[in-house]
């Protein structure tokens, strides 16, 4: 299936085989698909979308399927105004299922398991509060990786 269906779709795109612009076709065709599942998946949790994050305008500073260097933004990054430090609100009740930090991707991460079942990934954050800092404090000082992944439970 997989070796009559890829030339099916270079023949339609008009892209011949072995061309650098494959790669670039089915990284398009990839995100187009996920945009698709995105835009047309219901949430069951409630009619109304997410709220704001932040307090301040709302503006985006990068949308969903941007352009990278080699691959698409697969995120929404919103605009803080300038000030860095600024409260990020939840978007639903639920607890904290991982937080990560890396010097790369999300920098400082944090996955959040709503009630409603979905997962909300908030990257890009300049901190964590307190009970967070101190849980990745730990882990450093157990091992010292450049990346540090924590779970804290569901109560914390």
């Amino acid at each position: 299936m997989k070796q009559r269906f890829f030339p099916i779709l270079r023949s339609i795109a008009r892209i011949p085989p072995g061309s650098e612009a494959t790669g670039v076709f089915f990284m398009f065709l990839f995100m187009c698909l996920s945009l698709c599942l995105c835009l047309f998946s219901r949430r069951t949790s409630a009619d109304e979308p997410f709220p704001w994050p932040i307090r301040s305008p709302k503006s985006i500073s990068s949308t969903f399927g941007e352009p990278r260097p080699g691959r698409f933004h697969l995120g929404l990054d919103f605009k803080s105004g300038g000030a860095v430090g600024k409260k990020v609100l939840a978007l639903g009740d639920g607890y904290i299922l991982r937080v990560r930090t890396s010097p790369f991707g999300y920098g400082k991460g944090l996955y959040v398991k709503l009630d409603s079942g979905e997962t909300i990934v908030y990257g890009h954050l300049s901190g964590y509060m307190p009970e967070i800092e101190d849980i990745l404090f730990k882990k450093r000082i157990e091992k010292a990786p450049t990346t540090s992944t924590g779970t804290p439970s569901p109560t914390a």
